[in-house]
């Protein structure tokens, strides 16, 4: 389930951002907003990001 009509460079910045994320406020407490803060997406574009597409492309 790969993010599509996402370029490579914004998908890297999504992974990036969901590991951050992750990291700083644990898997639980770790929301859409706090990915888009941390890879600078406009509001408007968090309900085209979910959160199983974002997990499934930042596991191992």
């Amino acid at each position: 389930m790969p993010i599509v009509g996402v370029s490579e460079k914004r998908r890297q910045q999504l992974i990036q951002a969901t590991i951050s994320s992750v990291d700083e406020f644990g898997l639980q407490h770790t929301t859409i907003h706090h990915i888009c803060v941390k890879a600078g997406l406009f509001s408007g574009l968090r309900p085209a990001t979910n959160r199983a597409r974002l997990q499934y492309n930042t596991s191992p």
